[in-house]
């Protein structure tokens, strides 16, 4: 969906980037490019700050240079605002339940062992 509305954004989340943790908060807290950009580089750094562990700035300058190279508005982007933050709601609660799956069958393993020795 952001490579139909936000080509440079996208790039920005190539890999593994547009499933971290912060990625994912960042797309639920501001909705997307235009929730992005209306909340502002200063804002959007301190949140971050405040909401992850490791520091923030290289990805939300990544973000904001990629928000600035976007000078035509997309026919859809708007619609689009209202489906990326449920889209990235939906990645988190899978990846926790991604590591919850994989936290019963280490035990279920573990317990198996047990009454093999």
């Amino acid at each position: 969906m952001l490579l139909q509305i936000h080509p440079a954004l996208e790039r920005v989340f190539k890999g593994g980037v547009l499933t971290r943790q912060i990625t994912l908060d960042l797309l639920i807290r501001y909705n997307g490019p235009a929730g992005l950009r209306a909340a502002g580089n200063p804002g959007v750094k301190r949140w971050a700050r405040n909401h992850t562990r490791k520091d923030p700035s290289a990805l939300v300058d990544a973000i904001f240079e990629a928000l600035s190279q976007q000078t035509v508005i997309v026919p859809g982007s708007e619609a689009s605002e209202q489906i990326v933050p449920r889209l990235a709601a939906t990645i988190k609660t899978l990846k926790a339940e991604r590591a919850d799956i994989a936290a019963q069958v280490e035990e279920l393993i573990d317990s198996l062992l047990f009454f093999r020795s």
